[in-house]
């Protein structure tokens, strides 16, 4: 074979090496092969750099190239393109809590551990940069310290539907608490300004659901997507250099509530008694005076039949009309089927009055029979009567007769009466007091 034929050995053997070559060229394999795992892992780790957990309180927004994409994972596992490429931001969606201060007063540490009677007021009053206080609309001045809950909208709660409320909360918030704080204190200065002083303390709640109002219509036109879930007034007072007087004012308020409410409550009682539970049929409310309620059950029923019945009258120039006759139908048809005082009165007036026609009746035939007898024999009529008369006296326990004798002879006579006959008359006088007591009472 010719030398022309022959190729030349470039690729030296390991065993036609010296040591040292050898010990080269492990160390360069050895090093390849490192260097393609940390490639491949370095590769993995990059693939996978894009997959992101979303825990339950949170949103993931998609970014590619840094720019926002139309797309919000919910919870779970999202994947976007890897590092450098795409990334997954985290929102926090739970609720957040806030409290306002910027209408209360300045309070050193010393002033946290009193309450609001025991902290002396400034002599200089309300200081500006200091204190904070809401201007109401009786031109009075009135602290308070508000808390609020808000967090961003969910999907379902989206006011846009072609944008996720995440996306509109990234795009257009900055500051989430500051600007609900803003929100919050311009609603509160306008509510206030609407309200007196009074208004607000008495009513608190109805204050906060004013100034929750207008402060998500604020948000909201500020395409926030932040929602307020509730806002509560934690504490509220006068200033503290009026503090003991509206106390005082306060104090009288609360117990005139309580003694009209405790007089309510005995009227109550008291018609309850009388006309049994249909009394708001004939008086209606005895304190307040309320009209009938169209959308009450009761309403298609009487109510303050009696007032009613007067105003007719009134309108009538006091005489008799139809319609103050139909009401007074109304009144006895309630008072007859009530359970209470008014039914036993009407029963006893019902008996009354009968026994009164009864009386009158026996009184009359009485006298039909007696002028009948006059008119045949008016001396015997007379002499006969007379007589009933005298028995009846005589017979009576309350009277002392006296006998003296006949004849034309001068009698001078003098009585002494008996202790004893003293004694019974004034018992005989005594027991009918009593029958008439009774029968008054009655």
């Amino acid at each position: 074979m010719s030398n022309e034929n022959q190729k030349p050995d470039t690729d030296l053997k390991v065993e036609q090496m010296d040591p040292a070559q050898q010990q080269l060229a492990g160390a360069l394999r050895a090093s390849f092969r490192l260097l393609s795992f940390i490639m491949v892992l370095v590769l993995i780790m990059f693939t996978v750099s894009g997959i992101t957990s979303i825990k339950p309180n949170e949103v993931g927004i998609i970014y590619r190239f840094g720019r926002i994409q139309d797309e919000v994972v919910e919870e779970g596992l999202a994947y976007s393109w890897p590092f450098m490429i795409g990334r997954v931001e985290k929102l926090d969606t739970s609720q957040k809590e806030i409290e306002i201060n910027d209408f209360w007063m300045f309070e050193s540490p010393e002033d946290r551990t009193k309450t609001l009677a025991q902290r002396k007021a400034p002599e200089e009053g309300l200081r500006p940069g200091y204190d904070g206080a809401l201007l109401t609309g009786d031109q009075s001045l009135y602290h308070v310290r508000l808390r609020c809950g808000y967090k961003i909208r969910s999907r379902n709660d989206a006011l846009d539907a072609t944008i996720h409320p995440a996306i509109q909360y990234k795009l257009n918030v900055t500051d989430a608490p500051e600007m609900v704080r803003s929100a919050i204190c311009g609603a509160a200065i306008r509510t206030a300004a609407e309200r007196t002083m009074n208004d607000i303390h008495s009513n608190r709640g109805q204050f906060a659901l004013d100034v929750t109002q207008l402060a998500q219509e604020r948000l909201d036109t500020l395409k926030s997507s932040l929602r307020i879930v509730n806002i509560s007034v934690t504490d509220a007072t006068w200033p503290l250099q009026t503090l003991a007087a509206f106390a005082a004012a306060d104090t009288a308020q609360n117990r005139n509530r309580t003694i009209i409410k405790n007089a309510k409550g005995q009227a109550g009682e008291i018609l309850q008694d009388v006309a049994g539970r249909n009394f708001e049929y004939l008086v209606g409310d005895p304190i307040e005076r309320k009209p009938q309620d169209p959308d009450d059950k009761k309403a298609k029923k009487p109510y303050d039949l009696i007032g009613q019945y007067a105003r007719a009258r009134m309108i009538g120039d006091g005489g008799d009309n139809p319609q103050s006759e139909a009401i007074l139908k109304q009144i006895n048809d309630v008072l007859a089927g009530t359970k209470g005082d008014s039914q036993t009165v009407i029963g006893s007036a019902g008996s009354e009055s009968k026994n009164f026609v009864e009386a009158a009746k026996k009184r009359s035939t009485r006298f039909t029979e007696l002028l009948k007898k006059y008119k045949e024999n008016p001396e015997f009529m007379l002499a006969a009567e007379w007589a009933k008369v005298l028995s009846k006296i005589f017979s009576s326990p309350t009277v002392e007769i006296v006998v003296v004798g006949e004849g034309d002879r001068k009698i001078v006579l003098q009585t002494k009466q008996n202790p004893e006959t003293v004694t019974r008359i004034r018992r005989e006088l005594a027991k009918i007091k009593d029958g008439w007591n009774n029968q008054t009472q009655k």
